[in-house]
Parts: structure tokens; sequence; C-alpha cells
């Protein structure tokens, strides 16, 4: 019993200078290229394969393809260069692209386009506790909030432990029409599907402030080595309203400030 006590302990103490190593990590947070697909398409795969949620079939659902080419494909890795974690942001240009991306009608009123959808999220096993998707979620969420990009969707398995930041900075959990019902290149699904939407309108300035405040330290960790741009995300609507809306405001305040300092003064 002592040699058992005395081996558990050991192990408890392995896993903490373990735990106190990956906390000490660093690295940087990439935009992936092609050149880059073999590491994406392995990882996801390996990361894909133990998931509680589904079942695989068809392993090849999960390769870098022509969609990655035109999505931003962001990458956290360690100083040797391995990856931590994925996440993949995808344009949506127009309800049809949305619904075919979603595998379901779009399933909020008056879409605005184009939108965001992120999605082939994966983190290392001992990595998930670190909060890399948060840090790759807070630099997509301000990319699509600097671009005029007003809706960000997400397919979401379960009640993973990232949905319950997800609600917390204002995205909305829409049951998915099919329910668990199986998509392509999975073989079996083994907890409820949703759709997530942050509306970057109404809750963008409260979602960033939040993620910023819980990957501060990543910031400095794994830094953003280079600008998130793509010219797949054209600039839309939400753009064009939102330059609008501040011109007609601003014509609003110099109108009121002249009708103020025409008034008469009292001496």
């Amino acid at each position: 019993m002592t040699v058992l006590v005395a081996e558990q302990h050991a192990a408890a103490q392995e896993r903490v200078r373990t735990r106190e190593d990956l906390t000490a990590m660093t690295g940087s947070t990439c935009v992936m290229t092609r050149a880059d697909a073999p590491a994406i398409s392995h990882f996801r795969q390996v990361q894909y394969c133990r998931s509680p949620d589904l079942t695989l079939a068809d392993e090849s659902v999960l390769l870098w393809d022509g969609q990655d080419d035109r999505s931003i494909v962001l990458a956290v890795r360690a100083r040797d260069g391995g990856i931590l974690a994925t996440m993949r942001a995808e344009p949506l240009l127009d309800v049809q692209g949305a619904s075919r991306a979603l595998d379901c009608p779009v399933p909020i009123r008056d879409p605005v386009f184009p939108a965001m959808l992120l999605g082939r999220g994966a983190t290392r096993a001992d990595c998930q506790q670190l909060g890399l998707n948060s840090l790759m979620r807070f630099h997509f969420l301000r990319f699509a909030r600097e671009g005029g990009i007003r809706h960000v969707y997400g397919r979401v398995y379960g009640e993973a432990a990232r949905t319950h930041l997800m609600r917390s900075i204002g995205y909305n959990f829409l049951p998915h029409p099919k329910g668990a019902a199986m998509s392509a290149g999975t073989a079996g699904v083994h907890s409820s599907l949703n759709v997530a939407v942050l509306d970057l309108e109404t809750h963008g300035d409260h979602a960033i402030h939040t993620l910023e405040g819980r990957v501060g330290n990543l910031l400095g960790r794994f830094p953003l080595v280079e600008p998130l741009e793509s010219e797949s995300f054209p600039a839309g609507e939400a753009r064009l309203t939102r330059f609008l809306r501040d011109l007609f405001n601003g014509g609003l305040r110099v109108a009121e400030r002249e009708r103020g300092s025409s008034q008469p003064q009292d001496v």
C-alpha cells in the first residue's frame, strides 16, 4: 500500500509539473496557408478522432481543401513549430452559401452578409484548458467587428466547455433542424447539434472586451505575427450601414452644435 501511495503521489507531482510547463509555454499565433495543409490536416484528424461528441466515418472531410484556401485558418504554435490549436473563419457571402455551410436554413430573421462561420476548431488534448480557443476567437471577432461583419455563426455539438463562455459573451444557441442527425463523413453523433449566432452589432464590444480579459496573458505569450487580412471577406452591407449611420449621427451632432451656438446668450 505504501508503494502504491508513493506512486500515486509521484504521478500527481508529474501532472503538476506538466501543467506548469504548459502554462509557461510560449510561441505564436499564425495565419496558415496551403503550404501548411499537411500539418493542419493531420492535426485536425488526430484531435477529432478523440472527440466524445461524434464518430468520423471518413477522416478525409478534415483535410485542407478549397474552402480553407478561401478562408482564414489560424493556428497557435509552440516555439518548436508544433501546432497547439487551430480554427477556421469561413466567409458567408449570401443566404445560399450560408445555408450550405450550416447544412440548414439560416436560422435568424434578416441575416446580413458578408457573415463569418467559425469552425474546424481543434486543440491538443493537453492544452484544452489554456484558453487557446478563446484566443483565436478573440482575433477573429475583432477582425469581423473592424471589417463591418455583423453575424458570426458556428455549429456546436453538445455542451462543451466553450459553449458556456460563448453564451456569456452573447452567442444565441438555436437547435439545428437535423438535431443529432449524421452529417457528411460522420458515422455517429453522440450529442445535440446547435447553430450558434453572435450579433456583433449588439454584443460585439462586450464579446471582444470579455475575451480580451480572459486571454490577456496569452496575447503576449502567443502574439499574432501578422494581421488578419483576406479578400474573401468583402466590405458588405454591415460596413456600409455602419458608415452611413455614423455619418448621419455626426451630421446631427454638428447641427446641434450650430443650433446651440446660434442661440442668444445670457448676459
